[in-house]
């Protein structure tokens, strides 16, 4: 007889929720042990050598107005050296990455996506050597009017408005010409890849990982593992439709189609019975909430200082509050799991916060659909629309990028609207939303919790 006094802990390892941790810990614990256990070399010292000079390129603009700052020509230099440390620059971390790449960008042909052929490898580098050398030669010429630029608007103390301009406009345009000979060189160095044999494998990792809770929370590991295969396919697929050439200029991303291949599957032979027990919609959710909280750089948090934590942590949460307000008490509003799902929409982080709220509220399939729409179409309008608006009003970039970050939903968007702005916009923009995304986890345990 068990004792009625003893504490029953089998909840942590037979709640999905639980698992969740559990997996995206185990996940992101390998990752780091995979990155940091062979650090690319001297990486501490060049880190700390871009550091210092970025400081004192920095320093060097104190005191001026801030429509006068910009970052030099050596700034840039630290940055990119700083940038080109990366753990997956290792020989280690390339082999487990070459499993992580995304599909191709293709044109007609879907084939394209995973293939790319020997021949094909060859005619891309072929139409591009030219191009990358003259790519070349003009991110050459380009540094060097920024260099001579930046050095006239120096032997000013940079108190000339006029030279100051001119330096933001010539180091602007190295910058562009540096990015295109980048592309250049990605495709001059186009080789041979066949991604069907690594998206098994990664088919197979991703499925043994998540096979590990089912196993333990009591679930058939024959069946999950026959319908796994057919949810991987369903999501690559939507990442094959995303990364078509139209449809990616469009801005049609992945998780569009996803919502319409569900859709489609859903209202026409509908979802078939040995595919339900892979169909663990909140398991991988909430694993996948976990590594993306946890990846979220806290740096970031430092640089934004109190004001967007503030407005982040303190502006969000009201907003949410006031949104399920509105919408019981005014609009009255009969569903309160859609209500709580398209106020997270609106006002945490788009797609992500909805799907988790949806999750957290049980709502239906149908009202996390409708939220996903709406949060998808006004995003689309408000990345052009607020950019012209507050381009049109004179806004302060800081300003600026601080309501697109608080106010679009999807990280990408917020990124492409700062952008239309300005570097500064963009840069707060995207630091305000990674913030933002951390109230997720948060979000939906209180939603939990208080059963709303």
């Amino acid at each position: 007889m068990s004792d009625p006094n003893k504490k029953d802990y089998s909840f942590l390892w037979k709640n999905e929720d639980y698992w969740a941790i559990w997996l995206g810990s185990i996940i992101l614990i390998f990752a780091l042990i995979i990155f940091m256990g062979s650090p690319p070399e001297n990486m501490r010292e060049n880190l700390r050598a871009a550091n210092e000079t970025m400081q004192y390129e920095t320093d060097r603009m104190a005191g001026l107005p801030y429509e006068e700052v910009f970052r030099t020509v050596a700034w840039y230099n630290a940055h990119d050296a700083h940038s080109s440390v990366q753990g997956r620059n290792t020989e280690t971390a390339r082999f487990f990455m070459r499993y992580l790449d995304r599909v191709f960008r293709w044109e007609t042909n879907p084939v394209d996506a995973f293939i790319i052929s020997p021949e094909l490898a060859e005619t891309r580098r072929n139409a591009n050597v030219e191009r990358y050398a003259n790519a070349v030669i003009a991110r050459d010429e380009a540094k060097e009017r920024a260099q001579a630029a930046e050095d006239l608007a120096a032997a000013a103390n940079f108190r000339d408005a006029s030279l100051n301009a001119e330096a933001i406009a010539a180091i602007g345009e190295w910058r562009s010409a540096r990015t295109e000979a980048s592309n250049a060189r990605s495709a001059a160095n186009t080789q041979p890849r066949n991604l069907f044999a690594t998206l098994a494998v990664l088919m197979v990792v991703i499925g043994g990982i998540f096979a590990i809770g089912m196993g333990v929370m009591g679930h058939s590991l024959k069946k999950f593992f026959i319908a796994f295969p057919f949810v991987f396919l369903v999501a690559t697929s939507s990442f094959v439709l995303a990364a078509q050439q139209q449809a990616n200029a469009w801005g049609l991303e992945y998780v569009m189609w996803a919502l319409f291949l569900g859709l489609l599957i859903a209202n026409t032979i509908g979802t078939p019975s040995f595919v339900m027990p892979a169909v663990q919609t909140e398991y991988y959710i909430k694993t996948g909430l976990v590594m993306l909280g946890s990846t979220i750089l806290m740096n970031q948090i430092l640089l934004i200082g109190l004001p967007g934590i503030f407005l982040t942590w303190g502006v969000t949460p009201i907003v949410l509050v006031f949104s399920y307000w509105l919408g019981q008490k005014v609009l009255r509003m009969e569903s309160k799991s859609l209500n709580i799902t398209i106020s997270a929409d609106q006002s945490v982080s788009g797609v992500s916060a909805a799907i988790a709220a949806a999750a957290a509220s049980r709502a239906k399939k149908e009202e996390l659909t409708l939220a996903v729409g709406m949060s998808i179409t006004f995003t689309a309008f408000m990345m052009i629309a607020m950019p012209a608006v507050l381009i049109a009003v004179n806004m302060h970039p800081v300003m600026a990028g601080s309501w697109i970050g608080s106010t679009i939903d999807s990280t990408g968007a917020v990124v492409a609207a700062g952008e239309l702005i300005g570097p500064a916009a963009r840069d707060v923009a995207a630091t305000i939303k990674m913030i933002q995304n951390i109230i997720i986890g948060a979000m939906a345990s209180v939603l939990q919790l208080t059963g709303v």
